[in-house]
């Protein structure tokens, strides 16, 4: 099953959840701040708006030879590591998705990159116990130090998983 068989929407909703537009807020007055697409090292866990690191993701996305891309997880939020029952951090995409899931999910980040612009989805995911949460997600692109687009920030808004409050930021 291809992962935009669970997509329930993509169009950006009129008004985003409040943890939602705060992350977009930080990442678009850093980029304002910075002049261009901000740096992956520009991104400062102290400046980020309070509460919102529980659900945060960074991703690299790794040009390999022969063209090929690797996309690995480089850090999840504590949020995230709970929604899925583990930890992903440190991990490729190919090792833990489905081959069509890795070519949906390149495709959607490759966009992003390609467009310097955020993208919103809201989406169901399964879960290993064959259970889906739903979440709503915006990523952001951010450039290596060469100024290439080889990096991806997001921030994860959990909906429907036991204490649904647990999964929402505080403020």
């Amino acid at each position: 099953m291809n992962i935009a068989e669970h997509n329930i929407e993509t169009v950006w909703p009129e008004r985003l959840p409040e943890s939602l537009a705060r992350f977009l807020e930080y990442w678009q007055g850093l980029r304002q701040r910075v002049g261009r697409l901000p740096r992956r090292r520009e991104i400062d866990p102290l400046d980020m708006p309070r509460g919102l690191l529980p659900g945060i993701g960074i991703f690299d996305w790794l040009p390999q030879t022969g063209g090929a891309i690797r996309i690995r997880y480089r850090l999840l939020g504590d949020n995230h590591m709970q929604a899925v029952q583990r930890n992903l951090s440190g991990c490729y995409f190919d090792e833990v998705h489905a081959p069509d899931t890795v070519a949906a999910l390149q495709a959607e980040y490759a966009a992003i990159l390609a467009s310097g612009e955020p993208a919103y989805v809201r989406r169901a995911t399964p879960l290993p116990n064959h259970e889906f949460a739903v979440f709503q997600r915006i990523i952001a692109p951010l450039l290596d130090d060469q100024d290439q687009p080889r990096h991806l920030i997001g921030y994860w808004l959990w909906e429907n998983l036991g204490n649904e409050q647990r999964y929402r930021s505080t403020l």
